[in-house]
């Protein structure tokens, strides 16, 4: 591991952004991933685990740390495929300062929950998973950018069937003049035809 990258962690551990910042220039990597065998967090992980200020995750998050990468379960470090996302894991500490500094990145994945490592199912997305614990109301901004989030699909989908529907009614118009020619006896140009 670099200086910087302990300098890091160290700077995380102690909660003091501008001792971050420094090891951020000094070269430190933000987006590195754990690396088990040698028991080492990433520096998002790190956050979680000091209960570090959310001035430090904007500061990950800004300089170009994952808002998505999946983040040890319970110590976990072995399994690198599985565990929360970060917004995930805000939610399911109660950390609606998190939440807030990871909703402003834009990166951020609002669906993915993660993985469960002994299932191998997918984790509910943090908004499900905090209506299922009935604490939607620690997190406002979540809820308003679901429920955006969801409007605007809803209202694309709407556009999508209103265009097919519009598709289906030429379709249905045109076999219907189809079905009047045949019923006079005419063809589309208007020349009798006899059976």
């Amino acid at each position: 591991m670099k200086k910087a990258d302990k300098q890091l962690l160290e700077a995380i551990r102690a909660g003091d952004v501008d001792a971050a910042e420094a090891a951020i220039a000094a070269g430190a990597d933000v987006a590195r991933k754990r690396d088990w065998p040698y028991q080492r967090k990433s520096p998002i992980e790190t956050v979680f685990d000091c209960g570090a200020p959310a001035e430090m995750l904007a500061c990950l998050l800004a300089h170009g740390a994952d808002p998505n990468a999946l983040l040890c379960e319970n110590g976990r470090l072995d399994v690198l495929a599985y565990g929360p996302t970060p917004l995930y894991k805000a939610v399911k500490e109660e950390r609606p300062d998190y939440v807030r500094v990871l909703l402003a990145d834009e990166r951020i994945d609002m669906e993915r929950g993660g993985k469960e490592a002994t299932s191998d199912l997918p984790l509910p997305s943090p908004y499900q998973y905090a209506r299922y614990r009935d604490t939607v109301a620690l997190f406002p901004e979540l809820a308003e950018k679901w429920s955006d989030r969801k409007v605007s699909e809803l209202r694309r989908n709407a556009q999508s069937l209103r265009r097919r529907a519009d598709a289906c009614e030429q379709q249905a118009d045109q076999l219907e003049k189809e079905a009047g020619d045949l019923s006079t006896g005419k063809d589309a140009s208007g020349r009798k035809f006899g059976l």
